[in-house]
């Protein structure tokens, strides 16, 4: 196993790779050793994404003629909501 950890912070680590190997071992992983690499940790890509716009009345009719000759309410209602799922993108 790998780690990368700021420098401030890999002495810290260092010191409790017996401990992390441990609970590792309990919890059922089979680790052999432990490495520390010291170094900037990359940011994450960010998790949040960003509110789809709404559709513009003219857009929303059009979309509701498209499907207007469909039957079947549920199919319709399907067909409605990939339909605009695809036009905010």
């Amino acid at each position: 196993l790998t780690l990368k950890a700021p420098s401030a912070l890999a002495p810290f680590i260092q010191h409790q790779i017996p401990l992390i190997l441990e609970r590792c071992k309990l919890a059922g992983a089979a680790i052999k050793t432990i490495k520390v690499e010291q170094g900037a940790i990359p940011k994450a890509a960010s998790n949040v994404r960003s509110i789809p716009r709404a559709l513009s009345p003219d857009e929303e009719r059009n979309l509701a003629e498209s499907v207007g000759g469909i039957e079947d309410s549920a199919l319709q209602a399907a067909l409605l909501r990939l339909g605009r799922a695809m036009a905010r993108r």
